[in-house]
């Protein structure tokens, strides 16, 4: 884990009751930030599939010639 920055954010009502709802023996903030870096993993694996090429890919050594 590495040094955390204190910050403050406003949540909606819903989040915070998810939050509480879900962290375990966590922290809710322990449990915010698995959430986020959660939702930045799946921002970032939707930006790759909008972003990948369309049509077949071919590689160099995939098929025998």
């Amino acid at each position: 884990m590495g040094l955390k920055v204190a910050k403050s954010y406003t949540i909606e009502p819903e989040v915070d009751r998810y939050v509480s709802a879900t962290k375990g023996h966590r922290s809710a903030s322990e449990r915010v930030n698995e959430l986020l870096k959660r939702g930045i993993m799946q921002e970032q694996y939707d930006r790759l599939e909008r972003d990948r090429p369309s049509g077949p890919v071919f590689r160099f050594g995939a098929f025998p010639l």
